[in-house]
């Protein structure tokens, strides 16, 4: 199994763990938090980390790990703080969910680190004492497994998918714009598709969007074990139900769109990129997250909101959504286009999709050499 896969998963888990975790279950007489359902699967990676790929690079996965639940639940923080709309009349209940405390905070960094990391020493100590082989990797042919930053990107585009969904339900006010949450970041996820599928082609982007799947998918199944397993405080008992439920349509809504949109907007970029040659870089990636943006409000919003709403809310719900995500594009768009352009030059790829299969249904991801035609638009 790749190296960044396991990495992505384990990170996307604790993630996952420390959302759940203010939500406290009942076991005969024993009270935990829903997080701890996660930790021995957190485990079971580690130790497929560090068998399979060593110390560094499994103490190094911790580490991203570390920082990116303390930028989750960061965020989660920062929006509970901003002001609500008028018709948001579910903030309040929301907001004691999502807030979590510093002591929470810190609880779940100990565990969802700390506890990985000694297991991690014991996994290194009992390999070291014991002469215990790695595990074989099968290392692919295709040329991408080298890259520098492609698995870094992953692990982005996973984070901010996770984060988008989860604290989806709040609804924030920004000047006189009233949108949901995820709208801040969603962009963030596409203008990294759009940079994935311009330097390392459809395929890689299409990978991307199966994990973004697979964790949501993660959400999905671990809400409705913790929304129907009763703990000690009724009334946190009956609010995480009531979240859980509204957030389930979110998650729904998000698979819905996702194969709705974000298949088409690397579509768009990669079709696009062969029609013009490589060129018109930023026209390319302004037409395509703008097809997508538009398909992607229109399906989620219906999914998600219908019926908890009126329609002339969800119609403004609508045009700010698209407007913001259009806004935060157009001034992300210079610095996506020089990141693609470092990237090329740092990686010396430029993979273009001629030959390659466009479905959604495929997990194929290898390319040959010959669709890299970095020195040829180099030269350009």
């Amino acid at each position: 199994m790749s190296a960044w896969f396991l990495r992505l998963l384990f990170i996307a888990l604790t993630l996952i763990a420390s959302a759940f975790s203010t939500k406290l279950l009942l076991l005969v007489d024993m009270t935990f938090s829903a997080g701890l359902l996660l930790l021995p699967f957190l485990l079971i990676l580690m130790a497929l980390l560090q068998l399979g790929h060593g110390i560094k690079f499994s103490m190094q996965t911790i580490l991203l790990a570390a920082i990116a639940n303390l930028v989750f639940t960061g965020y989660g923080t920062i929006i509970t703080l901003m002001p609500s709309p008028d018709f948001a009349v579910n903030n309040i209940l929301f907001d004691s969910i999502l807030m979590q405390p510093l002591h929470l905070i810190l609880n779940n960094f100990l565990c969802f680190s700390l506890i990985p990391l000694v297991f991690l020493l014991f996994i290194f100590g009992l390999q070291t004492l014991t002469y215990l082989k790695p595990l074989k990797i099968h290392h692919e042919h295709n040329f991408l497994v080298r890259s520098k930053y492609l698995s870094m990107i992953m692990v982005l585009y996973g984070v901010i998918i996770l984060a988008a969904n989860w604290y989806d339900p709040r609804f924030i006010k920004i000047f006189w714009f009233e949108v949901d949450s995820g709208t801040l970041v969603f962009p963030l996820t596409n203008i990294m598709l759009d940079i994935v599928t311009e330097v390392y082609g459809y395929k890689n982007a299409r990978l991307a969007i199966w994990c973004g799947f697979l964790f949501n998918l993660i959400i999905l199944l671990m809400g409705q074990i913790v929304a129907h397993w009763h703990g000690p405080d009724l009334i946190n008992f009956q609010a995480y139900q009531h979240f859980l439920l509204f957030d389930m349509r979110i998650i729904i809504a998000s698979f819905v769109s996702y194969f709705a949109t974000e298949g088409i907007s690397a579509y768009v970029l990669a079709k696009l990129k062969i029609l013009l040659s490589g060129r018109l870089m930023a026209l390319r990636f302004i037409t395509s997250t703008m097809v997508g943006y538009l398909i992607d409000v229109v399906v989620f919003c219906v999914i998600a909101f219908v019926g908890l709403m009126s329609f002339k809310a969800l119609l403004y719900i609508m045009l700010t959504s698209w407007l913001m995500m259009a806004g935060i594009e157009l001034i992300l768009l210079p610095l996506s286009v020089v990141i693609a352009k470092k990237l090329k030059q740092s990686e010396g790829i430029d993979i273009f999709d001629q030959n390659t299969r466009f479905s959604l249904l495929s997990l194929d991801h290898e390319y040959t050499k010959a669709q890299n035609k970095f020195h040829d638009t180099a030269k350009n």
